[in-house]
């Protein structure tokens, strides 16, 4: 029996003992718990700390760039407005005034974001209040000039470069390099050809009378009556470069100017489905291939001019030399593309329409 209970007592002394490892090594474990949590629960603090800092002084910036945003929205909204009247010095040697819209044609440039409204403060001025131009008037008024022409040219037809003066061609070029205005000295220039020398015409034959509709040209092939909206073809088919034209509205209502396809047919209807793209002078909308409505009605007298430029896939219609709409070419195809032109009325009232003006740049 002694035995035994010695046997018994080892037995519960070495339980004993593998107990109290046992809970030391689960205390230890939850002594590195502890501190990891505590650990992850600093950093996760500072972390935070960390990115309210960071975002605190985004959100300042941000606010910064708002209120700077607002302030030149005001001080556009004052005074600055693509009618204004600029007083320019030339070099000390010449004064003139031009407006802003004139100087800010090539948005992209120097030049015209000097003017745009939203560093007059920083101009160089004179003691009149004058933005100095320091550069001889010899140099910047043909630049002017040649921007006065653009501004004004009809439908947005191509103008000459500016030329420099004779001698002064290489410093002419440095001007037009330090406003960031390279771009105009590439103009087209004798390339264009101008509307007296007749581009295109209408095409009696292509345009040839369907079902009864009456149709009259005039000698030239650049007026036309009808009364009937069958399309009458230009002359030309384009594949590439930029081309203007421009349709004045001599009598009636019924006009549609614009671009043909290969597959717009005689006897279709205008808009002429998805074969064309034009403007509809009565309702004032672009039909065909791509409907935009809400556009200015155009009544006799007007002038719709066309511009069409392969290269970007786009063309723009105007009225009297304000632009209507600019719209993608993509519905149209890859071309090759041909003026049309549409004209409806009754027997007694046709509509009739002049070609005034084409121009073509390769």
């Amino acid at each position: 029996v002694a035995e035994e209970c010695r046997r018994v007592l080892a037995a519960a002394a070495e339980l004993e003992l593998r107990l109290q490892r046992e809970v030391a090594e689960a205390l230890e474990q939850q002594r590195m718990l502890e501190a990891r949590a505590e650990q992850l629960e600093f950093e996760y603090h500072a972390r935070r700390e960390e990115l309210e800092s960071e975002f605190k002084e985004k959100a300042a910036l941000v606010e910064e760039d708002r209120m700077r945003l607002e302030e030149e929205k005001t001080q556009l909204a004052c005074g600055t407005g693509p009618g204004d009247i600029l007083s320019l010095n030339l070099g000390g040697e010449r004064y003139v005034d031009v407006k802003r819209a004139t100087l800010c044609q090539y948005e992209d440039s120097l030049f015209g974001a000097m003017f745009s409204g939203r560093w007059d403060k920083q101009l160089e001025r004179d003691q009149s209040g004058r933005v100095l131009l320091d550069f001889s008037p010899a140099l910047i008024m043909p630049l002017i000039d040649h921007l006065r022409v653009r501004q004004c040219s009809l439908v947005g037809l191509p103008v000459p470069a500016p030329k420099a003066p004779a001698g002064m061609e290489v410093e002419f070029r440095r001007m037009l390099g330090y406003y960031g205005m390279d771009c105009c000295a590439k103009e087209p220039d004798a390339a264009v050809a101008m509307d007296e020398d007749h581009v295109w015409s209408w095409d009696p034959l292509r345009s040839s009378s369907l079902g009864g509709q009456r149709r009259v040209f005039s000698e030239d092939l650049r007026e036309v009556e009808a009364c009937g909206s069958s399309p009458i073809f230009g002359s030309v088919e384009f594949q590439s470069g930029c081309h203007t034209w421009a349709v004045k509205l001599i009598s009636g209502h019924y006009v549609c100017v614009g671009i043909g396809t290969p597959d717009t047919r005689q006897g279709m209807g205008q808009p002429y489905g998805s074969t064309a793209l034009v403007f509809d002078c009565w309702e004032g909308r672009l039909a065909g291939a791509l409907r935009v409505s809400g556009l200015d009605t155009a009544h006799r007298e007007d002038t719709i001019g066309v511009r069409l430029d392969v290269a970007s896939a786009t063309v723009s219609f105007f009225k009297n030399g304000c632009q209507l709409a600019h719209a993608p070419l993509s519905a149209l195809g890859g071309g090759p593309y041909i003026p049309i032109m549409g004209l409806w009325g009754g027997v007694g009232n046709p509509s009739r329409a002049r070609l005034v003006s084409t121009t073509s740049v390769q």
